[in-house]
């Protein structure tokens, strides 16, 4: 169904945090997904209506982007940061791809198109500077590899009009 948060979905734990760009900037888990900020008064995120998840793939652009293409809120942390990487996304060809699927326009769209997650992480983000993060220039290859290297994910996707290849 779709479904990304299920009874067996793993949660962020210390070692995935340790060097999070989120966490060392003073983020914590009720910043990005709602709940409760306290022990005190914390409820199972399953039944906790205030739990903002990411349940389906094309929410996680907004998701990201609720706080990433918000220039205020984003200046507090990092005055030069770029907000503009939502609206990027839903412009590129992996976006696109995702908006038909949503949309139900292309019946060949891919609902399993890269989006956020796939490139920089969901827990663990790190600084696109950090020499082990998934996006530091020199790794992007590497990176996209993961997807647009193996033939049977590529298998009948096209850009363009055109197959893409796996090379």
């Amino acid at each position: 169904d779709g479904d990304m948060w299920a009874e067996g979905t793993p949660i962020a734990d210390e070692h995935a945090l340790a060097n999070d760009l989120h966490w060392k900037k003073g983020l914590r888990c009720h910043d990005c997904h709602g709940g409760s900020p306290t022990l005190d008064t914390f409820k199972n995120h399953r039944d906790d209506p205030t739990f903002r998840g990411v349940r389906s793939r094309e929410l996680i652009p907004g998701f990201c982007g609720r706080c990433h293409s918000n220039i205020s809120y984003m200046q507090g942390y990092n005055p030069s940061a770029r907000t503009d990487q939502e609206a990027e996304y839903w412009t590129s060809g992996h976006g696109r791809r995702l908006k038909a699927s949503i949309e139900g326009k292309n019946p060949a769209a891919d609902p399993a198109v890269a989006t956020c997650v796939d490139c920089h992480g969901g827990h663990g983000i790190l600084a696109v500077k950090d020499a082990n993060s998934p996006v530091e220039p020199t790794h992007v290859a590497r990176t996209c590899a993961r997807c647009h290297a193996d033939e049977s994910r590529m298998a009948n996707r096209r850009y363009n009009g055109r197959p893409l290849g796996t090379e």
